[in-house]
């Protein structure tokens, strides 16, 4: 922002800035599949009853994180540039700083 000649202030600025951010736990499915033999390692035992079915199997979970950032014009009250991101965060939080870093200044370009 400072390359576009914008600096911070406490109060009365010319541009609002409204940061939104979501942080969702998501899950990592597959379907499983006849033709895979690992999802066939079910024993059958005689039942009359036995049937195969494909369905969803959890592999994995993982952190999803959300950026939507307005600027808005404060003497207008209209929005003048609009930008979202979103990627999968790091397990360790350390790593979360700069990942955050790099995902603004990436936004930020396209102005």
């Amino acid at each position: 922002m400072k390359q576009h000649g914008v600096s911070r202030t406490e109060a009365n600025g010319d541009l609002i800035v409204n940061i939104g951010v979501i942080v969702s736990k998501e899950i990592q499915t597959r379907t499983t599949d006849i033709t895979n033999a690992a999802d066939r390692q079910v024993t059958y035992m005689g039942q009359r009853s036995y049937e195969w079915k494909a369905g969803e199997v959890e592999v994995g979970t993982y952190r999803q994180g959300s950026v939507i950032i307005h600027l808005i014009d404060r003497a207008s009250n209209n929005l003048v540039w609009q930008g979202a991101a979103e990627s999968v965060l790091p397990n360790k939080q350390k790593n979360i700083p700069k990942l955050i870093d790099q995902t603004i200044k990436e936004l930020f370009k396209d102005i």
